[in-house]
């Protein structure tokens, strides 16, 4: 997978606030959080929305989407204390039902 630097801070900007909505609006993803992490987007669950769910105050990773340019991105999943790749590329609609769909019990609370 060749990963490409996010672009300008118009185009990250407009994909988080993609992403939030998409992630809100899917069971699965539901209450997921959004922030720039090297060069991709990260995923993650905060313990300030479940203190009693996690002991530290670290994000919950979850998953990291890497352009790979032209609005595609590839998808990543948190395991094992290590990025995982994963056989899914595609837009963000696109990944996001796919977090809600085939990999709904990694996104899950």
């Amino acid at each position: 997978m060749h990963r490409r630097q996010l672009s300008g801070k118009a185009d990250i900007q407009s994909w988080i606030t993609q992403l939030e909505t998409l992630l809100q609006a899917g069971g699965a993803t539901q209450g997921m959080r959004v922030q720039t992490s090297r060069g991709g987007l990260l995923l993650y669950r905060n313990w300030l929305d479940q203190p009693s769910a996690w002991p530290t105050d670290e994000p919950d990773r979850r998953f990291r989407l890497s352009p790979l340019g032209a609005g595609q991105f590839g998808l990543s999943l948190w395991r094992n204390d290590r990025w995982e790749r994963l056989p899914f590329e595609g837009t963000i609609p696109g990944l996001v039902e796919v977090m809600n769909s085939v990999l709904a019990h990694w996104a899950c609370e």
